[in-house]
């Protein structure tokens, strides 16, 4: 080893394949997603579900044998169940430099864990191979794999080795299993499958770096970039490879509290190791340990950014994050079809949604076959797997224990929502947005602990509640929530106060109801209302024409965007009847604990119940039914919730002091729910929302504050 690198001669053809769907049918079926724009363009990459586009699907199986046909079944290799030529490209083998990973990419993200057991299998069965091929060649522990391998064990080194050398491989193949414990907690599963096989390829490498006489770091010698090269010492993708399988080795060990002696070793090597993170003289991340980047290469591996993605050294916005921005810059956006898959990754490790959109678009228009299959060319599948994981990354990340939602949305999906996204963490996600802007985050903890979530909606005024609609106490700082989750609980955070509040001059909407099936609001805030079912009016109302509600008949607005109410009045002259639920007012999807819109409404008893501000509250008032009453709510802006009937406290109770959040724009509603259920029945002479708590002096008098 002298630091200075051979020019081996190149070879004219990439070496880089792939097949079909993890679970052996093409199919991800689990994680939803959709967008109120670009959706057209994304969505054929995203769960290929059609082989038999070209007439040859997967072998027929009995309908649940699923995962009886994952047990005995290889991984996704190259051209798999759609290969038709005794000699296929490749001869349709297992590449490790790349390819075979980029098949699973996407399977923990997207919530098919199951799919990925037929790789764990596979690894696990190249170990006693590659433990006699680091044996035999390289006098080490441990085990080894190079660019290429088979059904049958081959662990050894290509016939060109100038091109194809990579014991790195084996590496690589361990983080997945490291992954894949990540993301599901399993301790039994870190322990008898993954450990065995993090600990082989860490102590392969502690056996065999070497010490750069330039520096005295620890150095992968030789190395050599896949398929591009050249040898050298310390290239930066062996020691960011190198660098990731001795850390997650190590993490596990603790996890496991095993191998004390190991763990030294271990943390030894990583002290002296070489990180492989190098900015150059152009700002680039440097692909070598010497700075030889030329700023005009536009090679389709772009290895060095390992450590970006998949690996997890480097974080956008960071100096080694700009440094790998300005190595993708100069790489461009051209290359095979998987090579454009790990650029979308990379721009959304970025941060930059734009960016890996256009990537996404341009696999889609330049290295997507008619039947949707990605194309190196010829045809593998990798790179429809890796645009997925891209899609996914785009969605939600999570790394250095923070769960990043919307960490790269770009403008082309401006609303939208995603659900059964998974993190690491044992964490289920979906959000809604809206104008690139997360309106609801839920997350499901398999597990109890703390959990950490980032999102611009904590930055603004939010809500994060449990299941039954309590609130849920979080730290915050910036854009980070953290707080104590439960297993199997489901947690949601939601927007408040993401639209203006309502003029505080003039009431929310006053209606008073005298004839016809139009309504109009004379607050002067532009809310009129039509009369849904047959419109009739009695005499006897106080006004002396109030509408009949005879349980097919309620008033409904356009929709409308009611803003975000920090105190409020509902008031209504109302007689009521009936049974069961019954609305009176209602601006609130339904099944929703009251972190967005409003329900004013009676139980079967009588008693007045109100869903707003993030609670979900029955109080002790009971209306009176059968004759009309002067009927009015307030909520301060602590949170307190009063109820009046003809001028008298009745009752109350406590919502939260988030305000009402009537930021979404939906109607309306007097007499019945958003789906036209739960109506009342009576009469309504007048009503009105005011955006303040009327005082106790002012509730007797609100008709003359409305009309």
């Amino acid at each position: 080893m002298d630091g200075e690198r051979r020019r081996p001669g190149r070879r004219d053809r990439t070496q880089t394949h792939g097949e079909r769907g993890p679970d052996g049918d093409g199919s991800l079926r689990e994680g939803g997603l959709s967008s109120a724009a670009g959706a057209a363009h994304v969505a054929p990459a995203i769960g290929l579900r059609t082989p038999w586009i070209v007439g040859r699907g997967p072998p027929a199986r009995p309908a649940g044998s699923g995962r009886h046909h994952r047990r005995r079944c290889l991984p996704a290799n190259l051209q798999g169940v759609w290969n038709n030529s005794t000699t296929p490209p490749w001869s349709a083998d297992y590449h490790v430099n790349i390819n075979l990973q980029m098949n699973y990419w996407p399977a923990l993200v997207t919530n098919l864990a199951e799919t990925t057991e037929p790789l764990d299998r596979f690894v696990q069965a190249m170990v006693p191979p590659g433990r006699k091929t680091a044996q035999e060649m390289f006098k080490a522990r441990g085990w080894v794999v190079h660019n290429e391998t088979n059904p049958f064990g081959f662990t050894g080194v290509h016939d060109w080795a100038s091109s194809f050398w990579f014991p790195e491989a084996a590496a690589w193949l361990a983080q997945h299993m490291y992954d894949r414990y990540r993301f599901s907690g399993d301790l039994t599963y870190l322990r008898d499958t993954a450990y065995p096989v993090l600990k082989g390829a860490a102590e392969f490498w502690i056996d065999t770096l070497v010490t750069d006489p330039r520096d005295g770091r620890l150095v992968v010698s030789p190395s050599y970039l896949p398929e591009h090269g050249d040898f050298s010492a310390g290239a930066s993708m062996s020691q960011q490879i190198v660098f990731e399988v001795l850390s997650h080795t190590l993490d596990a060990a603790r996890r496991l509290n095993v191998d004390p002696g190991f763990q030294t070793e271990v943390q030894n090597t990583l002290a002296r190791l070489d990180p492989g993170l190098r900015i150059g003289s152009w700002g680039q991340l440097q692909e070598w340990k010497s700075d030889w980047d030329d700023r005009n290469n536009t090679h389709r591996h772009v290895s060095h950014l390992f450590a970006l993605h998949p690996g997890h050294q480097i974080v956008a916005g960071t100096p080694h994050g700009q440094a790998a921005k300005t190595s993708l810059t100069a790489r461009g956006d051209g290359g095979t079809g998987w090579s454009k898959a790990w650029k979308i990754n990379f721009w959304a490790r970025l941060l930059d949604g734009d960016h890996a959109y256009r990537m996404l678009g341009e696999q889609l228009k330049t290295s997507t076959l008619d039947n949707l299959w990605d194309t190196h060319p010829p045809f593998q599948i990798d790179g429809n797997f890796g645009a997925t994981s891209g899609v996914a990354e785009m969605l939600l990340q999570s790394r250095h224990d923070v769960i990043h939602v919307l960490p790269a949305l770009p403008a082309a999906w401006p609303t939208g929502s995603v659900a059964g996204l998974r993190a690491r963490g044992d964490v289920t996600v979906g959000v809604d947005w809206r104008e690139r802007a997360a309106e609801r985050i839920t997350v499901r903890t398999g597990r109890s602990g703390p959990i950490k979530v980032r999102s611009s909606l904590f930055a603004g005024p939010h809500r994060v509640q449990d299941e039954q609609g309590a609130e849920i106490a979080a730290t915050v700082s910036g854009d980070t929530a953290t707080w104590t989750a439960q297993a199997a609980k489901t947690y949601t955070v939601v927007r408040l106060g993401s639209c203006a509040a309502p003029p505080a001059d003039r009431p929310v909407v006053a209606w008073d109801p005298a004839s016809g099936t139009s309504v109009s609001d004379v607050s002067g805030s532009g809310r009129p209302a039509s009369v849904v079912g047959p419109a009739a009016y009695e005499q006897s109302a106080p006004t002396g024409s109030g509408l009949v509600l005879n349980g097919t008949t309620y008033l409904r607005t356009a929709p409308t965007t009611l803003g975000h109410i920090r105190a409020a009045t509902f008031a209504a002259v109302v007689k009521t009847g009936g049974s069961g639920y019954r609305r009176l007012f209602d601006s609130q999807p339904s099944g929703d604990p009251g972190g967005d819109g409003i329900i004013v409404d009676l139980t079967p008893s009588n008693n007045l119940r109100f869903i707003g501000a993030g609670r979900n509250v029955t109080t002790g008032a009971v209306i009176p039914a059968g004759r009309y009453v002067d009927l009015v709510v307030t909520m301060s802006a602590a949170g307190a919730v009063d109820v009046y009937v003809d001028g008298v406290r009745t009752g109350g109770a406590t919502v939260s002091a988030d305000g009402i959040n009537g930021c979404a724009t939906r109607p309306l509603q007097f007499g019945a729910d958003q789906n036209g259920g739960q109506r009342l029945v009576g009469a309504v002479d007048r009503m009105a929302i005011f955006p303040r708590q009327l005082s106790g002096s002012e509730v007797r008098g609100w008709q003359d504050l409305a009309f």
